[in-house]
């Protein structure tokens, strides 16, 4: 039987969910726990596909992304109700992060996350249905900045194939 898309999108939710909890729950271990973790503090978890070695700072950053993810989820419901307070809000604080960390694909945002180069128009467009016009200015330039850094990036790359 499969489930429908709204199904899945909630199964989808369910599993990133689930996941932050382990990931707090391997915080804590981590912190009481010495008998199986080398001289670096690491932790072996032999039914990991992947980071089956974590230790403290990885499971911090992971986390932290995991939840910037999670928050990027949520803003096109957002955009969609005219909430521009929140969606400027979560769009400043993971603007500079969203490229950084790439997460399994199990638990990255499905379909219902706007992708990167609609993050950027949603958060000036936001900006401006709140009348910040001197933000729009700053987060205009971040757009700009971080567009021409692709650009040169791929450009790069293409002369590197020639």
């Amino acid at each position: 039987m499969a489930l429908c898309a709204g199904c899945n999108r909630c199964l989808m939710q369910d599993c990133r969910t689930l996941f932050l909890i382990l990931l707090c729950h391997v915080l804590q271990i981590l912190g009481y726990l010495n008998d199986r973790c080398d001289n670096t503090g690491t932790v072996f978890l032999p039914n990991c596909k992947h980071h089956d070695h974590i230790n403290k700072e990885e499971a911090e950053k992971l986390l932290a992304a995991l939840t910037r993810n999670q928050r990027l989820y949520e803003v096109q419901h957002l955009y969609d109700v005219q909430n521009y307070e929140e969606l400027v809000k979560i769009h400043q604080e993971t603007f500079h992060y969203s490229q950084q960390m790439q997460l399994p694909s199990a638990l990255s945002c499905n379909t219902a996350c706007p992708d990167r180069a609609t993050q950027p128009a949603m958060l000036m467009d936001g900006l401006w249905q709140l009348r910040r016009y001197q933000d729009c200015f700053y987060w205009g330039e971040e757009c700009c900045n971080e567009a021409l850094h692709k650009y040169l990036n791929s450009e790069d790359k293409e002369q590197s194939k020639c």
